[in-house]
């Protein structure tokens, strides 16, 4: 990993709120998987029906700042 990579990881914060809808996601409604093969990153999807699109919005106003 370059210095460059290191330091936006390190720069990288949540608060609580994030944490733990992102842990609550990941036990519920949200998936986690391996970007490609070579990845050392993990990404999460939150999926949802039109049904659900203003608690989609909500979800998304929590973790824009990531």
């Amino acid at each position: 990993m370059d210095g460059k990579t290191r330091k936006w990881r390190d720069d990288i914060t949540l608060t609580k709120e994030q944490e733990q809808l992102i842990l609550g996601g990941i036990l519920g409604d949200a998936g986690i998987r391996m970007g490609n093969p070579k990845s050392h990153n993990a990404r999460i999807t939150f999926t949802q029906s039109i049904k659900q699109y203003e608690y989609c919005t909500w979800k998304y106003g929590i973790l824009k700042t990531l």
